[in-house]
């Protein structure tokens, strides 16, 4: 195994035991990671669930745009996973809060399908649009029908 695999190996054991301490400690001794192998660690990062390590891995150069399995976009998930931190930091660094994602839905859509009342609400006060049309359904008719008021 050479020193390039040993690095990596302690990398991935560090997101999965969501050690983002040591996760960044061994980055900064790195230094630059290949836009390729950030994608691959924050792949494995969104499958772990720590919100935090994948904030720093896109900090790192990862890509925020990523489409992840199944085709769900990154901010799809965030809102999925209820990680607002991870929302916000999106949103911040000019993902598209209207976005639709290769699964044909918004992150709106997401959260008002999953009854996350509290993610919709968040997502509305940062710019979502609640008529723009998700699979032909508009997230302002869903919201209506569940008696969500914003």
């Amino acid at each position: 195994m050479t020193a390039g695999e040993t690095d990596i190996e302690e990398i991935f054991g560090y997101i999965f035991r969501c050690e983002i301490e040591n996760l960044k400690s061994k980055l900064d001794s790195m230094g630059a990671i290949s836009a390729s192998m950030a994608s691959e660690l924050l792949l494995y990062a969104t499958q772990q669930g720590d919100e935090g390590v994948i904030i720093e891995l896109l900090r790192r150069g990862a890509d925020r745009g990523s489409i992840l399995l199944g085709g769900s976009s990154l901010i799809c998930y965030a809102v999925a996973a209820d990680m607002e931190g991870l929302v916000r930091y999106l949103v911040s660094e000019g993902v598209g809060i209207n976005s639709i994602d290769d699964d044909g839905a918004t992150p709106l859509y997401e959260a008002v399908t999953s009854g996350n009342y509290r993610m919709a609400n968040i997502l509305m006060n940062l710019g979502a649009d609640p008529n723009k049309s998700s699979m032909g359904i508009a997230p302002a008719s869903l919201m209506k029908k569940m008696g969500w008021k914003f």
